[in-house]
């Protein structure tokens, strides 16, 4: 900032700033010296709506795949006051400065101060420094993403990627080769970092930590263990169909965006609960204060819960999406949907156990009105099929920049081909599969005569499903017991989808040999553990077929 005379800026051009005192835990402190520093920044106050971009959790996701798969090692930073190195805001602002910047600057009563940078506080002082980061990235040869503008990715001359960078407003998480780094050193010259972190950090919010094999675990176990139940008396909870107070209903509500965050990140297991108390939320009873406080409690008994990135080689890589549905009930008035999709090995459709990454995952109210289960596990279906195809996209971007994005139905007919191409390998391989466990959904999509189904919306919906799996997608049936979306659809027990993400592996089977009876959590463990039992000659079909 610099000094101008009060009557060169005008009056309502002119903004207030304050101190924001705070304390910043120290990263090592030395023995002896406190855990705790103080941090003091000026915060100019304003209120014009600026965009903030930020990596999104899919984006987030294959990053760190891509750094799995790569081998490289994983690394965060952030920059030291990186909104006072944005670029300049075509707006001319003044500043109202605070008692201790004028005798800093040595203003004098008809001075105040000019802001020529962006500043903290100012709404649109993320955009600037985002605008300033991307245009320096760029100049040091990374490509921005079509897909999110918060991810980052440097090439070599073959167009192979060997770098990069996730942001997520001043931090960023990254990985690459020895070259990579030489750039990133080229950034840090430039925009000075505040820390540097290799292989276990926190990163908004999520605990990240790459294991010697170079797979990466996400967890929030911490921060799940520090969220707090809702106090509810002894006689408050015999008055089960009273309604809430306010005061009641905004803890419900903090309550349940704490679970959430953790849902989205890295607890799937919790999608549908917290999905069904949503939706209660406006007419919440003290009976849903304590189904919120029965969600925490399972959530916190079960906090240890990780999902892993596991290092799967880019030209073997492929994706398998599970998707289920429920259909409205007198107790559960709406139809839900619910989808998982894992990155996993090529060798998945031969029937064999092979790890996989969860990538991305949802659990949502279907918005129309659907007249049937059969409806209801369509439209899931149709839904997964869209959001696996952006990822598959994404994928084939970050292995073809040019031209892999521009032309998406060629793209994703030849997806493992394009990405075996720029890996210098050869694949023909089905690039995607989709798992159902609704027969008459698997029946009416695969079997090339008339359907024999007299929902005749459905049939033309599965008419568009048919073009879709045209697209390199293999569709599979699966028992519900072996079901992984099955946890995301119904408030019910999640063993089976915890223990799977504990283990890192899954198998399909064969369709004809599947048990045909109802499945209960000790057969789907029996089915998970005979995958396990069969991993030392599984996996040695799959290393063998990596070698060739």
């Amino acid at each position: 900032m610099k000094r101008v005379f009060r009557n060169q800026i005008p009056e309502d051009q002119i903004l207030r700033c304050r101190w924001l005192l705070t304390w910043k835990p120290v990263e090592q402190p030395q023995h002896g010296d406190d855990h705790h520093k103080a941090k003091a920044r000026l915060i100019v106050l304003e209120s014009i709506p600026r965009d903030s971009p930020t990596m999104s959790k899919i984006s987030r996701m294959l990053v760190l795949q891509l750094i799995s798969s790569e081998g490289w090692d994983l690394m965060s930073f952030d920059v030291k006051a990186a909104f006072l190195q944005g670029t300049q805001s075509d707006r001319v602002l003044g500043l109202e400065p605070v008692p201790e910047l004028s005798s800093a600057m040595k203003l004098k009563t008809n001075e105040i101060c000019q802001l020529v940078k962006g500043a903290y506080g100012l709404v649109d002082a993320p955009y600037l420094w985002y605008q300033t980061l991307r245009g320096e990235l760029i100049s040091l040869g990374f490509q921005t993403s079509p897909f999110d503008p918060c991810v980052f990715v440097l090439y070599d001359d073959r167009k192979k990627p060997i770098g990069v960078i996730g942001v997520h407003v001043d931090d960023g998480l990254c990985g690459g080769t020895p070259e990579f780094h030489k750039k990133l050193q080229q950034l840090e010259k430039k925009y000075p970092f505040g820390s540097k972190k290799m292989g276990k950090f926190t990163f908004t919010g999520i605990d990240l930590q790459q294991n010697p094999d170079h797979s990466i675990a996400l967890s929030q176990s911490k921060y799940v263990r520090n969220i707090k139940a809702i106090p509810i008396t002894q006689q408050r909870k015999l008055e089960v169909n009273a309604p809430v107070t306010d005061e009641e209903r905004q803890q419900l509500r903090g309550l349940i965006g704490s679970l959430q965050y953790a849902s989205v990140h890295t607890r799937p297991d919790l999608s549908s609960r917290l999905s069904a108390l949503q939706s209660k939320i406006n007419s919440a009873t003290v009976d849903v204060l304590m189904h919120a406080n029965k969600a925490l409690h399972e959530a916190k008994s079960h906090h240890d819960v990780t999902v892993v990135v596991q290092p799967i080689r880019a030209a073997d890589l492929r994706f398998l999406a599970f998707t289920d549905a429920s259909f409205a009930s007198k107790k559960v008035p709406d139809s839900q949907s619910g989808n998982i999709i894992v990155a996993t090995h090529k060798n998945i459709e031969q029937n064999i156990s092979c790890p996989i990454s969860p990538l991305a995952w949802g659990s949502k109210k279907i918005q129309k009105v659907v007249t049937s289960t059969l409806a209801a596990e369509t439209m899931s279906l149709s839904s997964s099929l869209d959001m696996l195809s952006w990822i598959r996209l994404y994928w084939a971007w970050i292995y073809n920049p040019n031209d892999a994005w521009k032309h998406p139905t060629e793209t994703l007919e030849t997806l493992p081909n394009a990405v075996a191409t720029a890996t210098y390998e050869k694949s023909s391989i089905p690039s995607s599969l989709a798992a159902t466990d609704c027969k008459s959904l698997y029946d009416l999509v695969t079997r090339t005569a008339p359907p024999n189904c007299q929902e005749f919306r459905t049939q033309l919906q599965t008419r568009a499903i048919k073009e879709q799996l045209a697209e390199g997608v293999n569709l599979r049936w699966v028992h519900s017991g072996a079901q992984l979306a099955d946890a995301l659809t119904k408030v019910m027990e999640s063993h089976f989808l915890r223990e799977t993400l504990r283990v890192g592996r899954y198998k399909l089977n064969d369709e004809a040999e599947v048990l045909r009876e109802r499945a209960c959590t000790k057969t789907r463990l029996k089915w998970l553990r005979e995958g396990m039992l069969r991993m030392g000659v599984d996996d040695a079909g799959t290393n063998e077929a990596a070698e060739n």
